[in-house]
């Protein structure tokens, strides 16, 4: 009978062989890439709006950048205007 390993178990391997990483540190970067597929749209944009403002954007700037960055993301988002990204992030 032939051995089933988890996609996931494969993936460590595969970042172990790969990147020489230790199985450890091949567990939880696979565990972090997991964390970043979870996320919905909404907490992307808090998040990423966050981070922008960090850099030293101004709102202005961010949600420029959010409107440019969503369509280009792992999940469909809407078309969100710069007015529906600002009642995303502060209600």
């Amino acid at each position: 009978m032939p051995t089933v390993t988890s996609p996931l178990y494969e993936a460590e391997r595969r970042l172990e062989r790969l990147l020489g990483m230790g199985a450890p540190a091949a567990r939880r970067a696979v565990v972090e890439v997991l964390d970043c597929f979870r996320e919905d749209v909404d907490e992307f944009i808090v998040a990423r709006h966050r981070e922008l403002q960090q850099a030293g954007m101004t709102n202005e700037q961010a949600f420029q950048q959010l409107s440019a960055e969503l369509p280009t993301l792992r999940f469909v988002a809407p078309n969100l205007t710069l007015r529906q990204l600002r009642r995303r992030i502060y209600g």
